[in-house]
């Protein structure tokens, strides 16, 4: 008999509202990739999210992958045509990248998990994306110029979003 460990799979599909508030629930930092049903979960950015899990371990990181038209919770993020990534810690959103930009997603997991080990340890306040809790994702609501057209449509500005505003 072989003895190969079980592999851990490095992104749990979250496809109901019961595994989205257990993923809430998670210890550390979840990094959730939004993504449109057509297209899939974002590949270009498994190697970063394989390369993170091995440098800081499975107890305080964690990768998930949820598509948009499954979950009510995401549906301010259905239509788009670029991956959105959710940074969730103690249950709250704490960061927002827009788009597969690998350099800026390892700055934003590095930064956002070494705050989340200070609330861990020191039991240091958590700063949250608006100052809202997870389960109404803000997103503020811009105006966009369509000519012949003047539509309101949520739009969330900047790459990345945290509590010290777009990044």
């Amino acid at each position: 008999m072989s003895s190969k460990k079980k592999e851990v799979a490095l992104q749990v599909n979250i496809s109901t509202q019961e595994l989205w508030e257990e993923m809430l629930s998670s210890k550390g930092l979840t990094v959730v990739d939004v993504y449109q049903g057509w297209c899939g979960p974002c590949k270009p950015v498994v190697s970063l999210f394989q390369k993170m899990r091995v440098e800081v371990g499975p107890d305080l990181l964690h990768f998930a992958s949820a598509e948009a038209d499954c979950l009510d919770v995401l549906e301010r993020y259905r239509g788009r045509c670029e991956p959105t990534f959710l940074f969730y810690a103690g249950g709250e959103l704490v960061a927002m990248v827009r788009g597969a930009n690998a350099p800026l997603l390892e700055k934003t997991i590095r930064e956002q998990l070494e705050a989340e080990k200070k609330v861990l340890a020191e039991g240091r306040e958590r700063r949250v994306v608006s100052g809202q809790a997870s389960r109404s994702l803000p997103c503020p609501t811009s105006v966009l110029f369509i000519p012949g057209k003047l539509q309101e449509m949520p739009v969330c500005s900047g790459e990345v979003q945290g509590p010290l505003g777009s990044l």
